[in-house]
């Protein structure tokens, strides 16, 4: 086969595959919003967060406008798709056993994580929650790619660069995990339990300068 045609074929099979997902993780538009987390969590959300992201919501203790918390959070996440709170109460109501798609909730898990991809996609919250969920879940190959699409957003910040090690070393990729705790600690924070674990595993933190001779990060690497 030409590779024109290979290519041909792969951008509409690609271009099929979003399209199949756009479709079934529904349009981001909404009545009111949707908002950015970020810009709009004391301008524009306050009043969600008032009327549907309560604190008893956010508990999974129980909803505000019906006895089950999963519409509030419905609700909460339409209107701001990266509202790093809500998607990590949405996490915990699947993981606490709710199911893959919650009780009067229109999305899984996965489609509320990727519509918060999809609407902020320099969000790097949204994939480290995303990360962490998938890692709870017991699979640790998606949350991989995850992790690897978070290291592509620059300039990450210290707390992405430790949760990053983190994350890593659970998954057994200490080197990894050593590359993104030495990051972290050139910007100000560094974990001991995480430092004590990785010296353990026979990847000790180095010395600051020969730690910033170490290439490309692991998403960098084959």
């Amino acid at each position: 086969m030409k590779p024109a045609l290979v290519f041909v074929l792969l951008s509409v099979q690609l271009s099929l595959a979003a399209a199949q997902v756009s479709w079934n993780c529904g349009p981001l538009e909404n009545g009111y919003g949707p908002y950015d987390y970020r810009k709009e969590r004391t301008g524009k959300l306050p009043i969600v967060d008032g009327a549907h992201f309560t604190p008893e919501v956010e508990t999974l203790i129980r909803g505000h406008t019906a006895v089950h918390p999963g519409g509030d959070i419905d609700y909460t996440l339409r209107a701001s798709p990266n509202h790093h709170r809500a998607l990590a109460a949405m996490a915990r109501l699947t993981e606490r056993g709710d199911g893959i798609q919650p009780r009067n909730m229109r999305y899984s898990a996965d489609c509320w994580f990727l519509r918060g991809i999809r609407f902020a996609a320099d969000d790097p919250v949204v994939r480290l929650l995303y990360a962490q969920h998938l890692m709870r879940v017991k699979r640790p190959a998606d949350a991989l790619k995850q992790l690897q699409g978070l290291e592509a957003l620059q300039p990450p910040e210290a707390l992405t660069w430790i949760n990053l090690a983190l994350l890593y070393a659970e998954l057994g990729r200490f080197e990894e995990a050593r590359n993104c705790a030495e990051r972290a600690r050139a910007l100000g924070i560094e974990r001991e339990p995480l430092t004590a674990r990785l010296a353990a595993e026979g990847f000790p933190l180095r010395a600051p300068e020969a730690a910033s001779a170490v290439a490309p990060a692991a998403s960098d690497r084959p």
